[in-house]
């Protein structure tokens, strides 16, 4: 596990809400594979909207979310907002694995 902002240190631009000294214990982006503590990496999509899917992926044990759309934020996770999505997520992720 990994600290929030340790993950963060990297990443450039973001607007973030909550918390960023919360152990994250995964990285998903698939919301029907959350796990409790997890950070969630919502994309849009062409057929479908990783969006639709923040409160489920909350509701689910989500503790961050990484997502483009200001509009999902709420005091229920910690999200941090990107206007390049999957730079960021690679970020992340690479800080995640030490890759």
């Amino acid at each position: 596990m990994k600290t929030l902002s340790t993950l963060l240190q990297k990443s450039k631009n973001l607007v973030i809400t909550g918390s960023t000294d919360i152990d994250i214990s995964e990285v998903v982006l698939d919301s029907r594979k959350v796990v409790p503590g997890c950070l969630y990496i919502a994309f849009d999509g062409t057929v479908t909207d990783g969006h639709d899917y923040i409160e489920s992926a909350i509701k689910a044990g989500a503790i961050a979310v990484l997502c483009a759309k200001k509009e999902y934020v709420n005091d229920t996770a910690t999200f941090i907002i990107s206007e390049e999505v999957r730079t960021t997520a690679g970020e992340l992720v690479k800080a995640f694995f030490d890759a």
